[in-house]
């Protein structure tokens, strides 16, 4: 069950990135960096992110961290957690769509 969490976990920070990417684009109308920089990439656009939506992009680094570098330690965030950043991920997802 470990890697299932996991394994949602990275695909939420993938979804946040590829949306991120599109606001960098219409915001600096210019190619989008090669990095899955959730933070970074967010900075450098035009949205104003509240502490909350931060933090998830924080969090969600861990585990795409984890989802590309395999040894790289991570802890498992249990099923609950999974729920949450689901959750989580889905009403930024739905903010950022809205933004476009």
């Amino acid at each position: 069950m470990k890697k299932k969490n996991i394994c949602m976990d990275y695909s939420f920070a993938i979804l946040q990135s590829k949306i991120l990417k599109a606001h960098f684009v219409k915001d600096n109308q210019a190619v989008a960096p090669k990095t899955h920089d959730l933070v970074y990439l967010a900075n450098k656009t035009t949205l104003s992110l509240n502490t909350a939506q931060k933090e998830l992009l924080v969090t969600l680094m861990i585990y795409q961290l984890e989802g590309r570098y395999p040894d790289y330690p991570v802890q498992n965030p249990g099923k609950g957690k999974s729920t949450m950043y689901l959750v989580q991920t889905k009403e930024l997802l739905e903010w950022l769509e809205q933004r476009l």
